[in-house]
Protein backbone atom coordinates (compact mmCIF):
# COMPACT_ATOMS: atom_id res chain seq x y z
CA UNK A 1 0.00 0.00 0.00
CA UNK A 2 2.22 2.74 -1.46
CA UNK A 3 1.42 6.11 -3.29
CA UNK A 4 2.43 4.77 -6.57
CA UNK A 5 -0.03 2.16 -5.92
CA UNK A 6 -3.03 4.50 -4.95
CA UNK A 7 -5.41 6.40 -7.35
CA UNK A 8 -4.84 9.94 -5.93
CA UNK A 9 -0.87 10.07 -6.66
CA UNK A 10 -0.18 11.60 -9.65
CA UNK A 11 3.08 11.74 -11.59
CA UNK A 12 4.72 11.17 -14.74
CA UNK A 13 6.68 8.15 -14.42
CA UNK A 14 9.67 9.98 -11.69
CA UNK A 15 10.01 9.14 -8.77
CA UNK A 16 7.95 11.71 -7.35
CA UNK A 17 4.69 12.99 -7.86
CA UNK A 18 1.14 14.47 -6.46
CA UNK A 19 -0.97 13.47 -3.87
CA UNK A 20 -4.27 14.68 -4.89
CA UNK A 21 -5.96 13.14 -1.56
CA UNK A 22 -7.08 16.75 -0.49
CA UNK A 23 -7.45 20.06 -2.16
CA UNK A 24 -3.99 22.20 -2.80
CA UNK A 25 -2.56 24.19 0.45
CA UNK A 26 -1.67 27.58 0.03
CA UNK A 27 1.60 28.70 1.93
CA UNK A 28 2.28 31.03 4.40
CA UNK A 29 4.36 31.53 7.36
CA UNK A 30 3.93 33.92 10.54
CA UNK A 31 6.01 35.50 13.04
CA UNK A 32 5.56 35.82 16.97
CA UNK A 33 6.56 39.00 18.22
CA UNK A 34 6.72 39.97 22.28
CA UNK A 35 5.45 43.80 22.37
CA UNK A 36 4.16 46.37 25.15
CA UNK A 37 5.04 46.37 28.98
CA UNK A 38 7.11 43.52 30.32
CA UNK A 39 6.48 41.94 26.77
CA UNK A 40 3.39 40.75 28.26
CA UNK A 41 1.10 41.36 24.48
CA UNK A 42 1.84 39.30 21.54
CA UNK A 43 1.35 40.31 17.81
CA UNK A 44 1.11 37.71 15.37
CA UNK A 45 2.45 38.62 11.97
CA UNK A 46 0.81 36.20 9.17
CA UNK A 47 2.10 36.10 5.30
CA UNK A 48 0.49 33.99 3.08
CA UNK A 49 1.84 33.29 -0.17
CA UNK A 50 -0.98 33.27 -3.46
CA UNK A 51 0.04 29.67 -4.87
CA UNK A 52 -1.91 26.82 -3.87
CA UNK A 53 0.53 23.42 -3.63
CA UNK A 54 -0.24 19.65 -3.74
CA UNK A 55 2.02 17.69 -1.56
CA UNK A 56 5.07 16.77 -3.31
CA UNK A 57 5.93 12.75 -2.42
CA UNK A 58 8.03 9.73 -3.29
CA UNK A 59 6.45 6.78 -4.85
CA UNK A 60 7.38 4.40 -2.21
CA UNK A 61 5.75 6.96 0.83
CA UNK A 62 2.68 5.57 2.11
CA UNK A 63 -0.55 6.88 4.10
CA UNK A 64 -3.38 5.86 5.80
CA UNK A 65 -5.74 7.58 3.27
CA UNK A 66 -5.04 4.83 0.40
CA UNK A 67 -7.26 3.47 -1.79
CA UNK A 68 -6.13 1.54 -4.45
CA UNK A 69 -6.23 2.53 -8.22
CA UNK A 70 -9.36 1.34 -10.48
CA UNK A 71 -9.19 -1.30 -12.75
CA UNK A 72 -10.93 -1.59 -16.34
CA UNK A 73 -11.28 -5.40 -15.93
CA UNK A 74 -13.83 -6.23 -18.59
CA UNK A 75 -13.45 -10.16 -18.69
Amino acid sequence: MRCADCRFFHHDGREYGECRRMPPQGEFSANFIEDGYERRRFKVEVYRFANAVFPNLSRDMWCGEHQPKETNDDA
